[in-house]
Formats: structure tokens, sequence, C-alpha cells
């Protein structure tokens, strides 16, 4: 969902880092045939967040499913569950690899990072997560070294834009009319 996309990078510029929503990663066809899938389209990471004090480079699938069921572990943990290929970077170790990889040399290449070079992260940011799972989603994304940004830690970093000066910026002005509401 593009709106919750904005929403998540609006969330990560207050942190700090700039931002680019649908960045595409560059693959060569034998990067593509290394990984078994000559015809794939490139990889699209919804987020790619960096913050240059720290050289901190974040690769962020968002995942809203605002009305549905929401993220569920399961999906992460279970060979052939119905819904792992939507989170292909995390349940596809080779590709998630091979990206991370390609998108340091591509920004690199493309002056938008410098030595030292960053490893990035891949997280998630969920909109809502399915009943009783996040305990087990926190402790998946740990044990793998991936970051999980909770519905909790979203919603607490829209409610302090209420809290920031004037910006003529949707998101912050709607934050402020129902926070001080």
């Amino acid at each position: 969902m593009d709106a919750f996309e904005h929403i998540v990078s609006k969330v990560f510029q207050d942190e700090g880092y700039w931002t680019i929503i649908g960045y595409k990663v560059d693959l060569s066809k034998q990067d593509k045939r290394d990984l078994n899938n000559a015809s794939m389209p490139r990889p699209e990471i919804d987020i790619i967040a960096y913050r240059p004090a720290e050289n901190e480079l974040l690769m962020i699938e968002c995942k809203s499913y605002l009305d549905s069921q929401g993220v569920g572990h399961r999906a992460f943990t279970e060979d052939g569950h119905r819904y792992k290929r939507r989170y292909k970077m995390f349940t596809n170790e080779a590709l998630f690899k091979l990206t991370r990889k390609r998108l340091v040399e591509q920004m690199k290449r493309d002056g938008l990072i410098t030595a030292p070079l960053p490893k990035p992260e891949l997280c998630l940011a969920a909109g809502k997560i399915y009943a009783n799972h996040e305990s087990a989603l926190q402790a998946h994304f740990d044990s793998k070294g991936w970051r999980l940004y909770t519905p909790e830690w979203i919603a607490n970093r829209i409610r302090s834009l209420a809290a920031k000066g004037y910006e003529n910026e949707v998101m912050t002005v709607v934050t402020k009319i129902l926070e001080r509401g």
C-alpha cells in the first residue's frame, strides 16, 4: 500500500534518515540465473532508509494489512506456508544476500553512499500483526538479526509529530489535529 509506505517513510525521516520509496535493485541476467529465476523482475525495496551519521542503511518492507488479519509469524517460519512468497527477502536467503550486495554496489555507483560502505539491515514495518503473534514474530526476527517495527512503534512515532513545530506536511497536520483535538 503506497500510503502506508509514505507514512513509514515520514516516520523514518523524522528519526534522521533520508528515504527513497520503491527503490529497484538492478540484477544482472547471470544474477537471475544464479537465483534460478531468469525472468524475475528487478527486486523492489519498499523503503530504503539511510542515516549518514551512523552509516546505517535499512531495507524496509512495509505491510499495512490494516483491514486483514495482519502479519503472522508462520509465513516466515513454516515451509510451504501460503503467504511465504509475500516475504521473499525474508524467506529466500539467496535473494536477500544478492539483493543486499547489489543494493550497496548500485547506491555507491549512483553516489548515494560512500566508503565505508554500510551493511544493509532487513526490516519489516507492520501496520497490523496477527493476534498473539507479535512475540513469536519478534523472537524470530531477533534470531535472524532483522528489525521489526510494530504497529505500536509506528503509532508512537506518528503521535510524536503532534509535539513538533509547524510543518506544512499532511501527516504532521493530521496528527496535530487528532492528538491535540
